[in-house]
């Protein structure tokens, strides 16, 4: 029996499973909106006086990748044995698919405040939740385990 602070959370250890899920959802869209007329596969986004006019297929192929690096990135971490901050870790998980979440609920409802919604989704993954797995990672992959050997 280990220790309590060596018990292992089973969520953390499958999470990369779930970013790729995901990405993986993002390219059956991204084919899904790739097929359809341009007049039907654009959003607009109005920021003030900016206009952004994107096409959803590049959208989704941009958060497809942008979904498989962070899965990578968690997948690297298990492979060199390293220990993951579950706090840390259940925080980026739930900004990333909470605002991946609230924005799909905005688009399908067709809601007003679609443009407000994305902007705090964007707002809340770049200016909290990537630094949280930015240094999620470094404690990670300098964390280590007692029974890490290094491989010269």
């Amino acid at each position: 029996m280990l220790p309590l602070e060596m018990k292992t959370n089973p969520f953390l250890n499958k999470i990369h499973y779930l970013f790729w899920l995901v990405s993986a959802l993002m390219l059956l869209l991204a084919y899904k909106y790739g097929t359809a007329p341009v007049a039907d596969n654009i959003m607009i986004i109005d920021v003030y006086d900016f206009y952004f006019v994107i096409e959803i297929l590049h959208f989704a192929l941009f958060l497809a990748l942008f979904y498989f690096l962070l899965g990578f990135g968690y997948w690297l971490v298990k492979r060199v044995k390293g220990r993951l901050n579950s706090v840390l870790t259940h925080v980026h998980v739930n900004i990333m698919f909470g605002s991946l979440l609230a924005y799909g609920i905005a688009l399908v409802t067709q809601s007003s405040a679609t443009n407000s919604i994305l902007v705090i989704c964007i707002s809340a993954i770049v200016f909290i939740a990537q630094p949280i797995y930015v240094i999620n990672l470094m404690v990670g992959i300098f964390n280590w385990r007692k029974d890490r050997k290094i491989r010269l």
